[in-house]
């Protein structure tokens, strides 16, 4: 009798490993095609200048943060983070750098909280993330005890610290929630210990329009598509990249991807999700549909509702627009997006 219930339970462990690994999506880079075509996710496109006032300041647009009729750019090359006002001006940037009360050695990250209309920076160096109002003004600083890559504001006033791979030396990983002055509250995701390969890129997680609803975060190395909020972590999609990192490959943290491929960026809209894959020499667009999961796959993409030819790499403005940087003539100090308005 025990053994019959022994067998059971064996069986229904098997069982539930076959169904979950029968829900995920499979993604396989070698069954592509030529262009992903804007019209194919986009339903129109428009442009955004942003007036620099004539002033040579920014070097290339890295993260885009829109709120309360207000723009923030955040430059690539660490000049700061731009605002500009209702009517797309340049009102004011931020920074500070310094060692001083309010200043920063460098400019890791950055995100704002639209529930207390407030910026913050995360200055790995010095280990401390600072707070600005939306108009610049110093508000606050907090160290931060952690090792931690990125940080999302919660709407109750505390964070999301974000580690995005396992470290040994340190006892977080993966994502967890602090209070307002960073102190650790509880874990909400771990990643798998096993997983040692260290690699970074910069899009991992992005803002939901709703900011009570916390960020959407991609785990590279489970390859699953999460929704976390300051409660819990949910697996939203899974997806069984075909062409991924071996699981004995990842237990080793010298091993550097050649001919494997690891997302580098995701870009979520409400009915689609607009992803990267790169190895050592390739790199394939993934347009995945969320109604009704068929999946695309190509090399390019490419711009068929204009004749503007797209060079730069795509930011999220929201979960429907993603803007693409325009280049310009070298006398024109302006920025110019073309926004991409995702279909619904």
């Amino acid at each position: 009798m025990k053994n019959i219930l022994l067998l059971s339970l064996l069986l229904l462990l098997l069982s539930n490993c076959q169904e979950k690994e029968s829900h995920k999506i499979s993604i396989d880079l070698s069954k592509y095609v030529s262009e992903i075509y804007f019209s194919e996710f986009t339903d129109s496109l428009s442009f955004l200048t942003l007036d620099m006032r004539d002033s040579c300041l920014i070097s290339e647009v890295d993260q885009i943060y829109k709120d309360s009729n207000l723009i923030f750019v955040k430059d690539r090359r660490g000049n700061g983070i731009f605002i500009f006002d209702e009517n797309n001006r340049y009102k004011n940037r931020i920074n500070y750098y310094g060692r001083g009360p309010g200043e920063f050695i460098r400019l890791s990250t950055a995100c704002i909280n639209p529930t207390d209309k407030q910026i913050g920076i995360y200055d790995d160096f010095s280990r401390k993330i600072l707070i600005y109002s939306y108009e610049g003004v110093f508000i606050k600083e907090i160290l931060v005890n952690d090792y931690i890559y990125d940080f999302a504001f919660t709407s109750n006033k505390g964070f999301i610290f974000i580690y995005p791979f396992y470290y040994p030396a340190t006892e977080r990983d993966g994502l967890w929630l602090t209070d307002s002055n960073g102190i650790f509250v509880k874990h909400l995701y771990h990643i798998d210990p096993k997983h040692k390969v260290r690699m970074f890129f910069d899009n991992y997680y992005k803002l939901l329009p709703n900011h009570r609803q916390g960020i959407i975060f991609y785990d590279r190395w489970a390859d699953q598509f999460l929704q976390v909020n300051q409660d819990s972590a949910t697996c939203l999609y899974e997806f069984d990249l075909r062409q991924r990192i071996p699981e004995s490959l990842k237990k080793d943290p010298e091993y550097v991807s050649d001919k494997h491929f690891i997302l580098t960026c995701f870009f979520n809209m409400s009915r689609y999700i607009l992803s990267g894959y790169a190895s050592a020499n390739d790199y394939y667009w993934v347009l995945f549909n969320k109604k009704d999961h068929s999946i695309k796959v190509a090399p390019k993409l490419i711009n068929d509702m204009n004749n503007i030819k797209i060079e730069s790499f795509p930011c999220f403005l929201d979960e429907n627009t993603l803007a693409f940087e325009l280049q310009d003539d070298e006398n024109n100090y302006d920025i110019r997006l073309l926004l991409l308005h995702a279909k619904q």
